[in-house]
């Protein structure tokens, strides 16, 4: 599944406190991350739980307080109550080579959110570890983003 779950039991760090929550500006690279995971999400095909709400599924990916998505998307833009809804029959139909474009696609917009949050926190922090592991939000991403053919659950 794509969302984040910290529960690794790597003993490197010295600390076992959770990455602080991103807030205040949006910068250009989390905004770019946003909207691609958004029409992802509304295409019902990522590899959620039906009923998944987009607006938690962006809190979790963002590393960031839900509210703080409440306040970026209002207006035209309002996120509001929107819940996943797998879409079965189109994610059947995708290629092979489709979904390696979006699972490249959406790596390539994580990587530059990350790392203007990474540079971001040397800034206000210098010789301080950015607040997102190397691997990212996701994590490396799963070789089954999207199911391809056969019955999907």
């Amino acid at each position: 599944s794509i969302t984040s779950n910290s529960s690794g039991s790597g003993s490197s760090s010295k600390k076992k406190t959770p990455h602080p929550l991103r807030r205040g500006k949006w910068t250009s690279e989390e905004e770019a991350y946003a909207n691609r995971l958004i029409g992802e999400f509304k295409s019902g095909l990522l590899p959620l739980t039906d009923g998944t709400t987009l607006r938690n599924f962006l809190s979790k990916l963002l590393n960031c307080d839900p509210m703080r998505i409440s306040k970026k998307f209002v207006g035209n833009n309002c996120i509001g109550k929107q819940v996943f809804r797998r879409r079965v029959a189109e994610i059947n139909r995708i290629t092979t080579e489709q979904m390696q474009q979006t699972k490249m696609e959406l790596s390539e917009l994580e990587r530059r959110f990350l790392d203007r949050v990474a540079q971001t926190n040397r800034v206000k922090a210098p010789g301080v570890s950015a607040a997102i592991g190397p691997s990212g939000v996701l994590g490396p991403l799963p070789p089954n983003l999207m199911k391809v053919g056969g019955a999907a659950r």
